[in-house]
Parts: structure tokens; sequence; C-alpha cells
């Protein structure tokens, strides 16, 4: 039996349109979460390894405050909790 991907798309048809018309609520949210994810992560990660890179400590220690603020721990527990994403601390 050859298996392709065309097999595989022809057999996850009817899943896929029922959850994009029946479920368009979870289609969205799951395209949502996955957007959030590819996008947060690597952006927080850049921003702090440039904060850290940075010969002024200034900005680092802006940084932490930032990171050790009350704004900043709801929006990072809301992330956590929404979309499962974990951001260093």
């Amino acid at each position: 039996m050859d298996f392709s991907i065309e097999m595989l798309l022809n057999a996850l048809n009817p899943l896929i349109a029922m959850y994009g018309g029946k479920f368009g609520f979870l289609a969205q949210a799951v395209s949502i979460v996955g957007t959030l994810r590819l996008f947060i992560k690597p952006v927080m990660g850049v921003v702090d390894t440039y904060v850290m890179s940075t010969e002024k400590k200034e900005d680092d220690e802006k940084w932490a405050k930032i990171k050790e603020g009350k704004t900043f721990q709801m929006v990072v527990y809301f992330l956590d909790w929404f979309a499962s994403i974990k951001i260093k601390k």
C-alpha cells in the first residue's frame, strides 16, 4: 500500500470540514493559539537576549523591573493559561 500526503489529506478532509463548519469557533481558537505561540515566544526571546547583551546595565534593571511588575505577570499568566505559552522568567 502506497501512503501519500494526498491520501492523508483526503482522509482528514471531512474532519477538517466539520471543525471548520459546525465548530468554527474551535478552528478559530486553535488558529489564534497557534499564531500567539508562533510569534510571542521568539519575540520575547529576542527582546530578552538583546537587553542582556547590551553593555548598559540600566536597561537590564528596567527589563527586570518590567518583568517583576503586576501587569507583566498578569499577561504571562493569561498567555500560559489560555495559550499554553511559557515565557522564560
